[in-house]
């Protein structure tokens, strides 16, 4: 090799090793700011009335500059007690949510409650509480389940000059179970209101919610979608409140609810991929929903839509 050869590799050998140095630098430095930001955040949450209790150790804590998401492993979240309840004081009569890995792509930390986030949280545990799960906790509680595992995806956004909230995805995807995947568009949303019956003013814009249940749901892991539980609790519960419903609408002569309502009944008779759909005339304050009308006539306000396969 001649001697001008050997200097322009010793000069990328260098350069390729300072850049490395660099990028290390700068991703250290990245996620020393990440952690006070988060970590600050994280502290605010649990004081002043906060919602939430954030656990994870700094050392689970990653941050990636080229993909600009935070990444969090091991985390445990516990709600906040009521301060109408006393009985739930400590936090070890609380259930608490755990998540394996939580990847943070967009997080908005300039307010209380972000008006942007798109994230994912991977090995989401709900315990197998009525106060999380309600009827379905003592079905996996029969199966010897604890708790309820899954994936969940969220994102949205938040226009305060409009008061517009746009949640764009809500998905949840339990093995054994199938997935789930809902979006929601609502107006007049007050996210700084500091009690949330200020936010009866919202409205309905639309949304829509998918449905697939897994081909063949696993008896321990989805014991309420299989066969052997038809006539079970959960699906009891759920099939005479339809037939109370359909009764409603076939009194009413409420064609449209009643197709609604007979779609919903094959689902919980026998699932299968279902899609909802909300397409309002005009949006639909979330107040009329509690103001004595009954399933039928809230479907017809929001123009609900049900198609099964």
């Amino acid at each position: 090799m001649s001697p001008g050869r050997r200097r322009t590799l010793k000069i990328a050998l260098w350069s390729v090793c300072a850049l490395v140095i660099a990028v290390w630098g700068v991703k250290m430095h990245a996620e020393d700011k990440v952690r006070q930001v988060v970590r600050q955040a994280v502290n605010q949450s649990g004081q002043g009335g906060g919602r939430m209790t954030v656990n994870f150790r700094d050392q689970d804590l990653y941050f990636d500059p080229w993909r600009m998401a935070l990444r969090l492993d091991n985390l445990d979240v516990t709600p906040a007690a009521s301060p109408a309840d006393k009985s739930d004081a400590s936090p070890a009569n609380r259930p608490a949510l755990h998540i394996d890995r939580l990847l943070i792509l967009d997080l908005d930390l300039d307010h209380p409650i972000p008006h942007h986030v798109s994230l994912r949280a991977e090995g989401l545990r709900l315990p197998a509480t009525e106060a999380v799960l309600g009827l379905l906790a003592g079905e996996l509680r029969q199966q010897g389940a604890d708790s309820l595992t899954g994936d969940l995806d969220l994102a949205y956004g938040y226009a305060p000059e409009s008061k517009d909230l746009t949640i764009r995805t809500l998905g949840l995807e339990v093995p054994g179970w199938g997935r789930a995947k809902a979006s929601l568009s609502l107006g007049n949303v007050d996210l700084g209101a500091d009690t949330w019956w200020k936010n009866f003013t919202a409205s309905i814009q639309g949304g829509e919610l998918g449905l697939f249940p897994a081909a063949k749901p696993s008896a321990v892991t989805a014991p309420a979608l299989t066969p052997a539980n038809a006539t079970g609790p959960l699906a009891q519960a759920a099939l005479a409140e339809i037939d109370r419903d359909l009764a409603l609408a076939e009194r009413d002569g409420n064609a449209k609810a009643q197709a609604a309502l007979t779609a919903l009944r094959h689902f919980a008779a026998e699932p299968g991929p279902l899609a909802v759909s909300l397409k309002p005339k005009e949006p639909v304050p979330v107040l009329y929903l509690f103001m004595g009308r009954n399933i039928p006539e809230i479907f017809s306000l929001l123009r609900v839509e049900v198609r099964e396969g």
